[in-house]
């Protein structure tokens, strides 16, 4: 069963998110969960000057660097990129990108105005005071984090019935921290960049805006998918719907200590 109706809505709320990003008076970005650099176009059509992305997974790194080469082959304009092989939650993460960063014009307080997290800030759940101290520490005042999540207040509840067992969906859960995501597809478009069974930490929404206001982040926005369901052109089948509407988006600004 396709998926590549929910692949074009979960894009359409990427791109929503960086453009409005961008029309906020972001030029530099830092994506903290980057896969495979398909955010690339989104960038591109916005006004960024300078992105910095990074993942832990070595092949969606040279898989990103790959695809902005045959860009730049076809003398379309960027941004500056630049894409590194780093873990956000390694414990020396900022003085690694520190280094890196120093090279890079536009970067020379080492923050930027953006930093995007696109379906994955549900991994970090349980490191959340590392990761969200790592966010502000990026960003600058008034700079704005975005990002979009499987939803743990919903899925929690999903699971209190059971587990999930679906055409395309299979959810098991482990414990009260963490359970098991898997999406079953013979989309030909590559979506998701790890395939088959992941394990994701419930990522609760009141805990995750309590603990960013004590890192300085005061929440701008908070949407379900179901919600940006109602704003969209396109169609979703029932299946996509019941994983898509598992997902929120959010976005937070930095403010001064």
């Amino acid at each position: 069963m396709s998926i590549d109706n929910l692949r074009k809505f979960h894009n359409y709320i990427k791109g929503t998110l960086i453009e409005i990003s961008s029309k906020n008076g972001g030029t530099t970005l830092l994506d903290i969960a980057v896969g495979r650099g398909g955010d690339l176009f989104k960038w591109q059509h916005n006004n960024f000057k300078v992105v910095v992305g990074f993942d832990p997974h070595q092949e969606s790194i040279d898989e990103a660097k790959r695809r902005l080469f045959t860009q730049l082959k076809s003398k379309k304009r960027y941004p500056y990129t630049k894409f590194y092989t780093l873990d956000v939650l390694d414990y020396n993460i900022i003085h690694k990108l520190n280094n890196l960063e120093s090279s890079i014009k536009g970067l020379e307080t080492h923050t930027y105005d953006v930093v995007s997290c696109q379906f994955a800030f549900h991994y970090f759940a349980k490191h959340l005071d590392h990761v969200l101290n790592f966010i502000s520490h990026k960003l600058n005042i008034g700079g704005i984090f975005i990002g979009t999540a499987t939803d743990g207040d919903i899925i929690h509840n999903l699971l209190e019935s059971g587990n999930v067992t679906d055409n395309l969906l299979n959810i098991t859960k482990i414990n009260d921290e963490k359970y098991t995501f898997n999406i079953t597809s013979n989309s030909t478009d590559t979506y998701f960049d790890v395939k088959g069974e992941s394990c994701e930490y419930f990522l609760f929404k009141d805990n995750f805006i309590k603990k960013a206001q004590s890192y300085n982040l005061q929440l701008l926005d908070i949407k379900s998918f179901s919600d940006w369901y109602k704003l969209y052109n396109g169609q979703l089948s029932i299946e996509e719907s019941k994983i898509s509407f598992l997902n929120f988006s959010f976005a937070f600004i930095k403010f001064p200590s």
